[in-house]
């Protein structure tokens, strides 16, 4: 199987109503970014680095009442995906914001067994996700979900603002039912 079998692209991820809510909580002068928000353990150049804010942290921290609407986007996501990803507990929660020409190294979110990355793109920007050597669009309202322990990196945008929600979380995945869909393709 080719490392693009286990990514999986939903445009047009939420409900017209609740991804212009997220759009009027996020992308405001009064959302909490911080800079720089490396991303990346070890990470010293800060060009490989982002704003960001960190909405539910491993340790259980929970800062969503920053962004409400983030927990009726995790709440839609339980709901409408629970046949593919039963029971999801977060694992944490990251806003990313882009500036013109930065990006991350390339890094995997989480190694244990059973992690997942549900990676959102908020606004129109440029720029994309590499996951594995596949390139990914970045496009308003679309989700990208994928193993977290595959190597992936943000790419470089040119516009004022690429804005992402990065959820890590864990969930069983029945992966030969996967892989039957797969070969009936």
């Amino acid at each position: 199987m080719a490392a693009s079998d286990f990514v999986f692209v939903y445009d047009n991820f939420l409900p017209k109503w609740l991804y212009e809510k997220s759009i009027t909580e996020i992308c405001n002068d009064k959302f909490p970014w911080m800079y720089p928000a490396v991303g990346i353990q070890g990470e010293t150049n800060p060009y490989r680095s982002c704003f960001g804010s960190n909405l539910i942290k491993q340790n259980g921290d929970n800062h969503t009442y920053i962004s409400p609407c983030v927990n009726y986007m995790w709440s839609f996501f339980e709901h409408e995906y629970k046949e593919l990803w039963p029971e999801p507990s977060i694992i944490r929660l990251r806003a990313n914001m882009y500036a013109p020409g930065q990006f991350t190294s390339r890094h995997h979110d989480d190694d244990r067994e059973n992690a997942w990355a549900l990676l959102y793109y908020l606004t129109d920007s440029d720029g994309g996700t590499e996951i594995e050597g596949n390139e990914y669009e970045h496009k308003p309202n679309r989700a990208i979900l994928f193993p977290a322990d595959m190597m992936h990196q943000a790419r470089p945008c040119t516009s004022p603002a690429r804005i992402t929600l990065n959820w890590n979380f864990y969930s069983v995945f029945d992966w030969d039912v996967h892989k039957a869909k797969i070969a009936d393709k």
